[in-house]
């Protein structure tokens, strides 16, 4: 990483061959402490940075970045989309595969037709995380960090498994 900085190699290249003995070269290190320190911190801050914007809204990614941080070994954070599709009954016309309808004297497995607000949801996707790990303050901390990664206007729920 072009930030990472070693300043006493620096400093021993800039000294003049006849002062660069073993005491000279400490003092200059104990001078240099606390730059290189500044510097240590500021490239862990660039590595955090970059790991951070390297994930976005989409669902593998919000996956990948839930189960680094709160299930890493076993990974079981996943999430699944909270909107059942509704039937679509076609015309014959359309040529698509049929639904069909059975009569209740025919024994079949029964089909409802529901209301359009029937099929509607709460929630555009469900974060699902084991109950053995799900606590009060985690379920917090998954929706704090799910709201920075998700698209505008989406609304969701963490529920145990």
């Amino acid at each position: 990483m072009r930030y990472l900085i070693v300043f006493l190699t620096y400093c021993v290249a800039l000294l003049p061959p006849r002062l660069r003995k073993t005491k000279i070269i400490a003092l200059l290190q104990a001078f240099i402490k606390g730059l290189q320190t500044v510097n240590d911190y500021f490239v862990a801050f660039v590595q955090e940075a970059f790991y951070k914007v390297s994930f976005t809204g989409q669902v593998q990614y919000l996956e990948h970045i839930l189960n680094d941080r709160y299930d890493n070994t076993l990974r079981r954070i996943y999430i699944e989309d909270a909107l059942q599709l509704q039937p679509y009954l076609y015309n014959k016309a359309e040529n698509r595969p049929p639904i069909i309808i059975y009569n209740k004297s025919e024994g079949q497995t029964p089909f409802y037709l529901k209301n359009k607000i029937e099929y509607e949801s709460d929630y555009d996707f469900i974060v699902h995380v084991p109950t053995g790990i799900l606590t009060l303050e985690l379920e917090r901390a998954i929706k704090s960090l799910v709201k920075i990664y998700k698209i505008a206007g989406k609304r969701f729920s963490v529920v145990g498994f």
